[in-house]
């Protein structure tokens, strides 16, 4: 094989590619495909628009809910202030003593709403009506159990009733907490 025949192969992909650029370029449709890519891109950038446009909207209406519902809560709250306030006045409380670091968050809001309720704090097991300790701790050692005892963790009460256990209270909530004061008051009446 002389070099002819290589030098020849290559003119004829050269000619091909330059035949193909001319016909592809002077095609009667290429300028219609054009056209329809333009408006293809059009398209899909209004799409995306009103897309980002949508979103917008949903996250301020998702705000403005958000912003109702921090609003009930507060409302709700106010509620259950109101009718807690004064429907354990007279109960004796005590608190088994534990270590700040175990005593948290859960245990002080039951605290706090039998508190804001009327109960007072006892500081003689003896005297006491209603014993509230953090789960897991168990109330040895006493002089005394309580009938009533509250055994709280990480967001839920149970109330335990001289070894009648119910079921946990959700106390995250306004509404579980006003329901841990119902029962209370109910069986503290009994």
């Amino acid at each position: 094989m002389d070099g002819r025949f290589y030098v020849m192969s290559l003119a004829a992909i050269f000619l091909a590619l330059a035949l193909g650029i001319l016909l592809g370029v002077h095609l009667p449709g290429a300028e219609a495909l054009l056209v329809s890519e333009e408006r293809l891109v059009s398209g899909i950038e209004r799409e995306l628009a009103r897309l980002r446009e949508d979103r917008a909207v949903m996250r301020r209406e998702l705000d403005e809910v958000q912003g109702q519902r921090e609003e009930l809560q507060r409302e709700l709250d106010g509620l259950m202030s109101l009718a807690a306030s004064s429907s354990l006045d007279g109960i004796r409380l005590h608190v088994l003593p534990v270590d700040p670091e175990r005593r948290g968050e859960s245990l002080q809001r039951v605290y706090d709403l039998l508190k804001k309720a009327g109960a007072y704090a006892s500081g003689d097991d003896m005297a006491a009506d209603v014993l509230l300790h953090p789960s897991g701790s168990e109330p040895d050692g006493l002089s005394h159990s309580p009938r009533i005892q509250i055994e709280v963790d990480d967001g839920a009460a149970r109330l335990l009733i001289t070894d009648e256990e119910l079921t946990a209270i959700d106390i995250q909530s306004a509404a579980g907490r006003f329901q841990l004061l119902q029962k209370l008051k109910d069986h503290l009446a009994h």
